[in-house]
């Protein structure tokens, strides 16, 4: 079957059908190559996985994706850098060259042009509020504010005060009337992070918004109406969220309407070394290191081959750990930190913090070198934020301040379990 004869969901299956990289599969990159042209196929693909994106990074293995999405990237009909521009010369930019990432910046073209609430989804680190930033950039919503609300980051007994507003003398401490997140974000977008972290009791005031873009501040029975593109972002699994009464089915329906998922960097084959010269460039830019400094001979080896648990977020972290570390020299792979407190430390439980903070120390414990010390304090805090909390890992995360995906990964790294 020729890829003209298609439908996206027709060329998926035949794909799939022939997996294992043998002849078939070439012969798919052949004879669809011929019948429609690389950028036409790049373009059919790209389409199938805006429909199902956790496709993007389970068909970029097969020859026909890859070769497809590059010839089109020549040809200037996919950028492999998303149009998120800053004025600071150390903010990042979205920055890749493998399929998944082609299927985003695709998205983020097409989605923009609507006013559609756009749902994206993805692991902590990954890029959702750069790709919100894109979004807003490429839209109609461009000339208005940008105002991202952290809804896992907001107090309780003041998230509606501040989404909302309030009237003066609403309540206690409301000496003044003030405008909330959303009503600041009036012609322009409204990036809604962590909103899977969203207290149950407001998200219904949440779905009345998006269902008639009217607001009421806290205090009050005026209705505002408020025109702004609604963004919103979570790395929980919202689907599993509903089923388990976490999550609103009706809001969960409203938002999303259209999604972009981000795939994580260990699924980004190709991009590591591409990020990390991209961002080494814009930290010595920052830190005045001129020229740049170079990497030893293996290491870039070594960090293509490391997981990335923390994804971008954590590789941009490194890397302008690495440039002050390296100084005048070259970079080497000790410089990156990246064996960390998992590759020193025991596992425990939390029922046995106390004892391991009270026990007598053996002599190893007299001078436990840095990384050991750290990962002690890391593990020790968060054993106490579980046991305060009951083991309620939502109400520990905002008590270390970290999100709830970090705390479950942190829990697993130090095998810590109920």
């Amino acid at each position: 079957m020729f890829a003209d004869q298609m439908s996206e969901h027709d060329l998926i299956c035949e794909i799939r059908s022939r997996q294992g990289g043998g002849t078939a599969t070439r012969a798919i990159s052949r004879d669809a190559l011929i019948a429609r042209g690389a950028p036409a196929l790049a373009d059919m693909l790209m389409r199938a996985c805006l429909k199902y994106p956790e496709l993007a990074t389970e068909l970029s293995c097969f020859e026909a994706i890859p070769r497809a999405v590059e010839h089109a990237r020549t040809a200037n009909t996919v950028p492999s850098v998303s149009p998120v521009k800053r004025d600071a010369a150390s903010d990042p930019y979205m920055v890749g060259s493998c399929a998944a990432m082609q299927v985003v910046f695709h998205a983020i073209r097409r989605f923009a042009t609507t006013d559609a609430p756009i749902l994206v989804t993805g692991e902590s680190g990954t890029g959702k509020e750069l790709a919100a930033r894109a979004i807003h950039e490429r839209s109609s919503y461009a000339k208005g504010p940008f105002v991202a609300v952290n809804c896992a980051g907001l107090p309780a007994s003041l998230i509606a005060s501040e989404l909302f507003g309030h009237e003066k003398g609403s309540f206690t401490g409301a000496l003044a009337r003030r405008i909330g997140r959303i009503e600041e974000a009036a012609g322009g977008t409204l990036f809604l992070d962590e909103i899977g972290d969203l207290p149950h009791e407001l998200q219904a005031n949440l779905l009345r918004f998006l269902q008639d873009r009217t607001i009421q501040r806290v205090g009050s029975n005026q209705n505002i109406r408020i025109d702004t593109r609604v963004v919103a972002a979570t790395n929980v699994d919202l689907e599993r969220a509903v089923v388990d009464g976490r999550f609103r089915q009706d809001l969960f329906f409203r938002l999303d309407v259209l999604r972009i998922h981000l795939p994580p960097l260990r699924a980004r084959e190709g991009d590591v070394e591409l990020l990390i010269r991209y961002f080494l460039t814009q930290a010595a830019r920052e830190f005045g290191v001129d020229p740049a400094p170079s990497i030893e001979p293996g290491t870039m080896n070594g960090l293509k081959a490391y997981p990335w648990p923390g994804n971008v977020r954590e590789l941009i972290s490194k890397i302008r750990r690495a440039v002050v570390m390296a100084g005048d020299r070259a970079i080497a792979m000790s410089d990156f930190d990246l064996n960390g407190p998992s590759a020193t430390l025991a596992p425990c439980r939390p029922a046995a913090a106390a004892e391991v903070r009270t026990a007598e120390p053996d002599q190893s414990d007299l001078a436990p070198d840095l990384a050991t010390a750290r990962a002690r304090a890391e593990r020790d805090a968060i054993a106490d934020a579980l046991q305060k909390s009951q083991f309620n890992v939502t109400r520990a995360a905002r008590e270390l301040g970290v999100s709830r995906v970090t705390m479950y990964k942190l829990m697993d790294r130090y095998n810590i379990q109920r």
